[in-house]
């Protein structure tokens, strides 16, 4: 079955946060939302203009795009950041022998269904009251719903938040405008990452480790690694980095760690993109000491649309490290899915 086309995006109707929506300069509005069967935190920085649905990186939150929305809050843009299941406040993850992108992109799906159909009346805050409940599961393969009018949507991701939203939209392109994939997971694991994926021993026991740890030390000692592994130097965004410590106790550091081993374990698993006909650029930060700019030839090679963007001075977290670059590249990218 040829795969359906991808939606351009108009200039005008997209789907709006709020009913009466000030036009530029809105502040951010920090929620809970609800969308299929799913319950979670959400940072909107609502807008008249194109939808941007934002996803951060494993471990992190819906905070994590705070200075790409303050960079980009003279534009009508409508920006909602949700954090994922099991980070934030977001709903929990299913344990063993659930697998984990699975119900990463089940979420996403399931997010595309509800904000690529909501009416630019009534607000989120009516739909949340109502609490929405269609089955994620049954909604995965089958088609968005059609109650609404369909808008197309923007996705924004970032690590295996960038790989998952390729991979919702491969199952939803026809609600997809564009998409911007910042240092997305690899779509194979470099030979030392496939080792230590596949080691059996010493992940669940640093797992183990942190849960007996007192919180504070626990936390001092995961950020000191957290920050020397995914930011280039300098280029940390202290209010950023301390929302996502707000979350960094000794349990969920540990559910984190724990959780790194399983995603490991399933990057190798196929990931069909020919349904993706859409505009994608694919933005790297050249000191990426996690996920390197030379696994994005993986996705060039199934995606020969798929724009190339390579930041200097910039480690693994593009959006905060290079936020005004990465605001321009959206900007520019929003103008090439309006054609």
């Amino acid at each position: 079955m040829p795969s359906p086309s991808p939606r351009r995006l108009p200039a005008t109707a997209v789907p709006r946060a709020h009913s009466a929506t000030p036009a530029r300069g809105s502040a951010l509005d920090c929620r809970t939302l609800r969308f299929g069967d799913y319950r979670t935190r959400a940072i909107l920085r609502p807008g008249r203009g194109p939808t941007v649905l934002c996803l951060h990186g494993w471990s992190d939150s819906a905070d994590a795009y705070r200075p790409l929305f303050r960079t980009l809050s003279d534009t009508d843009i409508n920006f909602i950041a949700l954090d994922f299941p099991g980070h934030g406040e977001g709903p929990r993850l299913l344990a063993r022998p659930a697998r984990v992108l699975p119900q990463m992109t089940d979420f996403v799906v399931a997010a595309i269904d509800h904000f690529s159909h909501a009416q630019s009346g009534p607000s989120l805050r009516a739909d949340r009251a109502a609490g929405h409940t269609a089955n994620r599961h049954s909604n995965r393969h089958g088609p968005a719903q059609a109650q609404r009018p369909m808008q197309p949507l923007i996705l924004l991701g970032h690590s295996l938040g960038g790989r998952t939203a390729l991979a919702a939209a491969a199952e939803r392109a026809e609600c997809i405008a564009a998409v911007m994939a910042l240092a997305p997971a690899p779509l194979r694991l470099r030979a030392w990452l496939r080792t230590v994926a596949a080691e059996r021993w010493l992940i669940p026991r640093a797992a183990a480790l942190l849960r007996l740890l007192p919180d504070t030390l626990a936390r001092r000692q995961y950020l000191r690694g957290h920050r020397r592994t995914f930011y280039a130097p300098e280029t940390v965004d202290a209010d950023v980095f301390a929302r996502f410590a707000q979350f960094c106790d000794a349990r969920r550091m540990a559910d984190y760690t724990s959780g790194l081993h399983r995603v490991g374990g399933e990057l190798g698993d196929a990931l069909d993109l020919r349904a993706l006909h859409m505009p994608v650029d694919l933005v790297w930060g050249c000191d990426d000491r996690l996920v390197p700019p030379a696994a994005a030839r993986a996705y060039q090679a199934r995606l020969p649309q798929a724009r190339l963007i390579t930041l200097a001075q910039c480690g693994h977290n593009p959006a905060q490290e290079q936020t005004e670059v990465v605001a321009r590249q959206l900007r520019a990218l929003l103008v090439h899915a309006r054609r």
